[in-house]
């Protein structure tokens, strides 16, 4: 289902058995032949990817390419690129104009050589973690195509699960580049708060918002946040964690079949000598609390002037304004205190993670939802869709801790809810500002679920 990975077309590339140009055109060959069942992306400029692949095509002949030269880029459609509208699927900008300069992010893409091929499809305004949208065309589950996958980097997490692209940019607020790259059997990176430049990428949450990337595996993702960080890559040995920590009302909430991989992935890790112990975790839930009310206050600062008109309220898909909503209702001494508590839930985090080198979550409760499936049950209890998707990856937007949501499942497709073949993701925690340190010791957990497998 999937193409070829970063590191597979550089090899190619570099050794002239491959060339960015012949790479591109299977791709369109792919997209003209899928997109349309699948709805990944919102905007293509082939003509431009086109010229980019070209100008590949002669670094590589010339010994002058740079750390991505020729490798095809999906971009969410809430953040910038030139020549390109932005209208994060939302239909107010449906007809918005091209923008004329490139997102922080996207223009270090562009000076490491990547073809950008166009805007992926995502949940109206980054504001929702299933990719349904009303206005728009839902981004499917390569997988499952009667299956959401996931948001709100829908389009993205799609592409490259179904060789649309080789590597996705997108946002992550509470989960939205984790949770989609979890249901489609990916993964996918938010690094630490602010590590990456936010200028360009439309607003959610000002004071939660991070950019994230999707890639098949981990040295895809190394070679990429690296580019994207403007320094040079390196291929390191992967390192094993000595103790990690399993947070436990994480775990319980999970459903069997996501649980059950999970389990398996703890009984590998011991097998191979790491220190696995249960974490609790107190005041789980009012995190998740706490961070609603930070979002849905500052997503409603956002959108303020748009809510105070009949006209513009009218044009929010009903999960957007309802959500909105809720935070023209939050005030400004409730906004503080939750800002207050976040700084204290942040130091209970950073407790659970002393004496471990990582924590290990579920990165969803589930796996993919049908397409329209509001509620869910887990162990014979009710559960909001929403709620199964974001509650173990929001915490860590909140406080801004690197995190990412490696694939345990294997691929394949499947209309059957219990398959195994459906994606469940095991998300991976690390302490702020050791993002090289957490891809490290990712890279060593991927290298066992291979064997594993």
């Amino acid at each position: 289902m999937s193409a070829p990975t970063i590191g597979e077309v550089l090899w190619g590339f570099s050794r002239d058995t491959l060339s960015p140009s012949e790479l591109l055109e299977a791709l369109v060959q792919r997209i003209e032949n899928l997109d349309e069942k699948l709805g990944v992306y919102v905007t293509l400029d082939i003509a431009a990817a086109r010229e980019a692949a070209r100008a590949a095509d002669a670094a590589w002949r010339q010994g002058r390419a740079r750390p991505l030269e020729g490798v095809p880029i999906a971009i969410k459609d809430n953040m910038d690129v030139a020549g390109m509208p932005t209208t994060c699927c939302h239909p107010r900008w449906r007809e918005a104009a091209p923008v004329k300069d490139d997102a922080a992010v996207v223009q270090r893409l562009r000076n490491a050589g990547a073809v950008l091929l166009g805007k992926s499809q995502m949940h109206e305004l980054a504001l929702g973690i299933t990719g349904e949208n009303p206005s728009f065309r839902t981004a499917r589950n390569p997988h499952a195509p009667a299956r959401i996958s996931g948001g709100s980097t829908s389009g993205g997490a799609a592409s490259v699960a179904a060789g649309l692209a080789l590597a996705a940019i997108g946002s992550d607020t509470g989960g939205s580049t984790r949770v989609p790259a979890a249901l489609c059997g990916l993964v996918g990176f938010k690094p630490t708060f602010d590590r990456l430049p936010r200028q360009g990428l439309f607003p959610v949450s000002r004071s939660m918002d991070h950019v994230g990337l999707i890639t098949q595996g981990i040295a895809d993702m190394q070679r990429l946040f690296a580019a994207i960080e403007e320094r040079d890559f390196k291929e390191e040995e992967p390192t094993k964690p000595t103790r990690v920590g399993f947070l436990q009302p994480a775990l319980e909430a999970a459903s069997f079949e996501t649980r059950q991989p999970l389990e398996g992935t703890m009984s590998l890790l011991v097998e191979q000598g790491v220190d696995v112990e249960m974490v609790p975790c107190e005041h789980w839930q009012e995190i998740a609390e706490t961070y609603q009310v930070i979002l849905t206050y500052e997503a409603a600062e956002v959108h303020a002037e748009a809510l105070a008109s009949d006209d513009e309220r009218a044009r929010f898909g009903d999960d957007v304004l309802a959500l909105l909503q809720r935070g023209l209702e939050i005030d400004d001494d409730t906004y503080a205190k939750a800002l207050t508590r976040r700084q204290e839930l942040a130091t209970l985090l950073d407790a659970c993670l002393e004496g471990h080198d990582l924590l290990l979550t579920p990165t969803t409760s589930v796996t993919a939802p049908l397409i329209g499936e509001t509620q869910l049950v887990i162990a014979d209890k009710e559960v909001l869709t929403r709620d199964a998707l974001l509650t173990a990856t929001c915490p860590f937007s909140m406080v801004g801790l690197p995190a990412l949501s490696l694939p345990l499942h294997p691929m394949g497709t499947s209309p059957d809810w219990h398959s195994p073949k459906l994606p469940v993701g095991l998300q991976v925690v690390g302490r702020r500002d050791e993002d090289l340190r957490l891809l490290e010791h990712a890279a060593w957990i991927e290298s066992i679920l291979s064997w594993g497998n």
